[in-house]
């Protein structure tokens, strides 16, 4: 990668100001809101997991009231959505989202 006169990655910099600048405008135009990954059970109601990237694929843990991870969800890699819905379901869940805005961490 190229540097600029001043010797740091300048267009590696830039690209990620501009990706970052068009998320931004993105998230403006939807009012301050995002379209998030959930985990829902089979009667609909969400469930408290914390979705996580492992280098076996997408995870979820599975956490209490007091966010302790209580277990794991493993994405199915099954080749078509009918055939990873029906993994999903045989496991008690399924995968939606929801939209909502960044909640702010005490």
């Amino acid at each position: 990668m190229r540097s600029g006169a001043d010797g740091f990655l300048t267009p590696w910099g830039h690209s990620v100001c501009a990706r970052e600048d068009h998320l931004a405008a993105q998230i403006a135009e939807a009012r301050g809101t995002w379209k998030f990954p959930a985990l829902f059970d089979l009667t609909g109601a969400l469930v408290p997991a914390r979705r996580t990237r492992s280098p076996y694929g997408w995870s979820w843990e599975l956490l209490d009231e007091q966010r302790s991870r209580t277990g794991w969800f493993n994405e199915s890699k099954a080749s078509t959505p009918e055939a990873r819905r029906q993994c999903h379901a045989a496991k008690g869940f399924y995968l939606s989202s929801v939209r909502g805005s960044r909640s702010q961490k005490s």
